[in-house]
């Protein structure tokens, strides 16, 4: 018995079909098929969506062949994933697990953005308090001016391109 494609696997798999230029194909889980064309297909779903494509394997894993005895063994506390190589295949056959590495990829990027951000304001501060002479309500003062110069600059670049709004 085959498992049912969601409609978003649906579209994922026709748009990868179409990237493929297989447009005319009929949309079943390419997970199921081992041509170079069904890779190929596989791999444009995994770059869209990793999720869905881990869970997508693991439906056709269930089958096919099955499951690697690694996936399996790391999903049930049994074995750690402390290996790159290990890693890529729980992001690849799991798909929770591909859901849970995304956000905290997603949430340390975010971290590290704020921090360079922060980094940024407090040398710009820094920078405005030896121009003001250590003087710290003049120092602000001067970065709300600095503020409003490119605030005003960015509106200028902006009605240069695409027109003022009237």
């Amino acid at each position: 018995m085959t498992a049912k494609l969601t409609p978003q696997q649906q579209l994922l798999t026709a748009r990868a079909l179409k990237a493929a230029g297989h447009s005319g194909a009929t949309v079943s889980n390419p997970f199921l098929k081992n041509s170079e064309t069904a890779r190929y297909v596989q791999g444009l779903i995994r770059e869209e969506n990793p999720v869905e494509a881990a869970a997508m394997q693991m439906a056709a894993a269930m089958e096919t062949d099955g499951i690697p005895a690694a996936v399996v063994l790391i999903q049930n506390g049994e074995m750690s994933d402390d290996t790159p190589e290990l890693q890529r295949m729980m992001m690849e056959w799991d798909s929770a697990y591909c859901q849970a590495a995304m956000k905290q990829k997603a949430d340390a990027d975010k971290a590290l953005e704020q921090k360079y951000s922060d980094r940024a304001d407090a040398s710009r501060m820094n920078r405005a308090m030896q121009q003001a002479g250590g003087n710290q309500a003049r120092a602000e003062h001067l970065i709300k001016k600095e503020d409003a110069m490119h605030q005003r600059q960015q509106q200028e670049i902006h009605n240069a391109r695409f027109g003022a709004k009237g």
